[in-house]
């Protein structure tokens, strides 16, 4: 069996892929942001129902 060699990459490649990376890792910081905002947002909106809720004494229901 041929060995394959480990450097296979040349420099322009290997430049192309970092820039993929980042990318990459871009897109998935900003996914994560607008994730925890809505996360955020939905907690919110509940602890408020929650309040109003509790306000009035009604019975809270949780799922």
């Amino acid at each position: 069996m041929d060995r394959i060699p480990v450097n296979t990459y040349s420099r322009r490649s290997i430049g192309r892929n970092s820039l993929a990376t980042e990318r990459i890792s871009t897109a998935v910081a900003a996914t994560v942001a607008a994730v925890e905002r809505i996360v955020f947002a939905v907690v919110r909106f509940v602890s408020d129902e929650v309040e109003e809720k509790e306000e009035k004494n009604e019975d809270i229901f949780v799922l």
